[in-house]
């Protein structure tokens, strides 16, 4: 009963967003029975330019239809990752997880440090680390995210000055925030781009034989200009493929999801960094990490991670129930892979 719910639900998700804006737009720039094929099934009208139907078989790709199910999978456990203080409890015996000092709730400050008070903690903290990032506990997509900066003459937030007192008022005067850590990145993670933690998001399955996680896919997110703060394709950002033996960077792309038109570059629009062929450090380390880490929360089988190359080794600042397969599967269908292909069956996915 539940997957009938589920596969309900996740077609329900699917046309109500063939309504957005964005979607529509999309729609206008193909035939009507390409679109309506598109529909039937269960992609969204952009994948006719984003993927190689003409080279591999729609039957290869994880519709969005079943990107949307995927969300599903985790369950009543989904929680754990879907809530940033308990991702934090949860994850961090295992690896670093940026640290979570506050929790403001409708107004009202709750610390979640012993060491943190009030907000004149959170000043002192912002003093000495001189980065802090608020952001919102239910944000997706880098939506909502503030930087908050001291520069050693007075506070910044995204960039622009500001005095505390409405820092202060705009934190205040949200819903439900974190205030966290902010990751410093290693000097090779700022290489692609050193105005945004750049992430690499990566998509873990637990095989249900051998009862272990492996790596299904990675994709290397990079920020630019448009972006800042945060590196997130959605924002503006860039995408590289990720070589999952070798961690070589693959072709990079932009424009999803309605930020310009979709296209290939060669070089950082703004650093003129040729990305492509470039080996990620550690990578290795990164893979043995994340699986390990994995292995130890057998009821999360389905994680997208989202990971930063930190001063002193990997930080994982979030993990998420569902990932857009759209970033893997612009470089290849990600069911050619027999072991996604497995799991999703498994699942009832497909």
């Amino acid at each position: 009963m539940n997957i009938f719910l589920n596969r309900s639900r996740s077609w329900y998700t699917f046309y109500k967003c063939l309504l957005d804006k964005r979607r529509r737009q999309e729609a206008r720039k193909l035939k009507a029975g390409t679109y309506l094929k598109l529909c039937r099934a269960g992609f969204f009208p952009n994948k006719n330019e984003l993927y190689h139907f003409s080279r591999f078989e729609k039957k290869d790709y994880i519709t969005d239809q079943q990107m949307l199910m995927t969300s599903y999978i985790d369950r009543e456990y989904a929680n754990v990752l879907n809530n940033k203080v308990l991702f934090e409890l949860a994850m961090g015996p295992f690896v670093h997880v940026p640290h979570n000092f506050a929790f403001i709730h409708q107004g009202i400050f709750i610390s979640l440090d012993s060491k943190v008070h009030e907000f004149s903690d959170i000043r002192d903290i912002l003093l000495r680390n001189k980065y802090l990032i608020v952001k919102p506990t239910n944000g997706v997509s880098g939506q909502g995210i503030t930087l908050l900066h001291y520069n050693g003459e007075g506070f910044l937030a995204n960039g622009h000055q500001k005095r505390w007192s409405d820092i202060l008022k705009n934190i205040l005067a949200s819903d439900d925030v974190l205030i966290c850590e902010y990751v410093q990145q290693s000097e090779f993670g700022k290489t692609f781009f050193p105005h945004t933690v750049n992430t690499v998001r990566m998509l873990t399955m637990r095989n249900p034989e051998s009862r272990t996680s492996f790596i299904a896919a990675a994709a290397l997110r990079i920020g630019g200009s448009c972006s800042i703060p945060v590196d997130n394709i959605s924002a503006g950002g860039l995408v590289c493929g990720i070589d999952l033996k070798s961690g070589c960077l693959q072709k990079a792309a932009t424009g999803f999801f309605g930020n310009g038109t979709f296209r290939w570059i060669e070089k950082h629009p703004d650093t003129g960094l040729r990305l492509e062929g470039i080996t990620l450090e550690g990578w290795d380390i990164m893979c043995k990490k994340i699986q390990e880490t994995a292995d130890k929360f057998p009821y999360l089988p389905y994680i997208a991670w989202d990971v930063a190359m930190g001063q002193n080794g990997i930080v994982v600042i979030e993990g998420n129930t569902w990932s857009d397969v759209s970033i893997f599967q612009i470089y290849r269908p990600m069911l050619l892979d027999s072991r996604v292909r497995s799991f999703l069956k498994y699942h009832r996915i497909i």
